[in-house]
């Protein structure tokens, strides 16, 4: 399967003059991580036979920009903590999920497919699906 993105794409796409203007060998270390994590985020094989559509594509070069933004560290979950004193609160960014900027992930939620083992009750019967 090829890649989603190559340099030539990312240049097109890109917004981010920083990024653009970074060594192509850096460009393809961002690159490689973001279609790591848009495949574990949808399923690849959908798109076996055809080209990646271009919102794919676009999802993926806002992952890349992202990861580029956070100079390569990837935040663990988009938990924002805060602490005074004795109090102290914990929240879910709703900007982020799964490590994934909420502008990608919105475009990649449309491919998201079910898969794994889940349990389905209808009709009052349970069936176990596997």
């Amino acid at each position: 399967m090829e890649n989603i993105l190559n340099l030539t794409t990312l240049d097109t796409y890109t917004l981010d003059s920083a990024l653009a203007n970074e060594s192509d060998e850096r460009k393809e270390k961002f690159i490689a991580r973001a279609q790591s994590i848009v495949a574990n985020y949808i399923n690849l094989e959908q798109f076996a036979d055809e080209e990646y559509p271009d919102d794919v594509k676009l999802a993926t070069v806002y992952i890349v920009e992202y990861l580029y933004s956070q100079g390569g560290k990837m935040q663990a979950g988009g938990i924002v903590s805060e602490k005074i004193g004795d109090y102290s609160y914990t929240r879910q960014d709703e900007n982020m999920t799964l490590d994934i900027p909420k502008n990608a992930r919105l475009i990649l939620d449309q491919y998201r497919t079910l898969s794994g083992k889940f349990n389905l009750t209808i009709g009052g019967y349970d069936r176990k699906y596997v």
